[in-house]
């Protein structure tokens, strides 16, 4: 993001995702920046500090301080602290067989922000992705929790770094179950694909799909666009839960009541445990 205010924004989003995704309450928050004296001018960093604020003070996070470092490269994160009552912590390797794989935000935001960088699309052009990744993911654990953790809801994730595919790879890999992903119903973002087709991949796509090749099955059902899109790494993307399947359409209508989307795109299977199996 070239507007440092968003740039804080969404990265403070990002990382209280960690703690969203396994059932916690985020509470604390430090900021870490390193900052490239030399380049930019103290105003650039007090604006993104700012945007991490804006959002850590929605969460309901106090800001506890933080450690600011000189560096060739600007770099902003935040550290968080959080509790979750140890009967309801959710892992990425509780799934079971028959779970319902649910998703709460559609793929696509690294390819859309690389694009911005190549000048593909404009800043205008992005304005609902930038909207989804300042969404914080509280919503989608409210419901969980409401609905039951673990009774109902088994599982999650949130989809970040390592994309859809490499992210669902970590609740197969060395485990009893396979996933069976939907890939025509994994929500992406209008007009992602043909990016795509334009050659407009982050390398880390490349690196992700590296990895998650070796445990997918059923690559050939999808095009190349698709297969990229599925292993794009996001920034702040949603989470994907495994959950009881007769608690799934009330999860998703609880979701809409809130004016969230929820999406599903697979189940759990105890065939071809260590898998990921994509289907058309």
């Amino acid at each position: 993001m070239d507007d440092p205010f968003t740039f804080g924004a969404i990265a403070t989003t990002n990382a209280l995702s960690d703690v969203y995704a396994m059932g916690g309450i985020p509470l604390t928050a430090l900021n870490i920046s390193c900052f490239p004296v030399d380049v930019y001018p103290p105003d650039v960093l007090a604006d993104v500090i700012a945007g991490g604020l804006s959002v850590l003070t929605r969460a309901g996070v106090k800001l506890l301080g933080g450690h600011t470092v000189k560096d060739s490269e600007f770099k902003f994160g935040v550290s968080v602290t959080g509790t979750c009552h140890p009967d309801q912590i959710l892992t990425n390797r509780a799934a079971v067989p028959g779970d319902v794989l649910v998703l709460t935000k559609p793929i696509g935001t690294g390819v859309y922000t690389t694009a911005l960088k190549r000048g593909l699309v404009s800043t205008e052009d992005i304005e609902h992705i930038v909207a989804s990744m300042l969404l914080l993911n509280d919503g989608p654990i409210r419901i969980a929790k409401l609905l039951g953790i673990p009774t109902v809801v088994h599982a999650a994730t949130d989809i970040t770094g390592y994309g859809l595919l490499g992210h669902l790879s970590h609740w197969v890999r060395n485990a009893d179950i396979g996933i069976s992903l939907i890939s025509s119903q994994v929500p992406l973002f209008d007009g992602l694909e043909a990016l795509v087709e334009q050659g407009c991949v982050p390398g880390g796509t490349h690196a992700n799909a590296n990895f998650t090749a070796a445990i997918v099955t059923g690559r050939a059902l999808i095009s190349e666009a698709l297969w990229l899109s599925l292993n794009d790494p996001q920034t702040s993307g949603g989470l994907c839960v495994a959950m009881d399947p007769a608690f799934v359409d009330r999860f998703i209508e609880h979701m809409q009541s809130d004016g969230l989307d929820a999406w599903i795109i697979g189940d759990v299977t105890s065939t071809a445990p260590g898998t990921i199996s994509l289907v058309a």
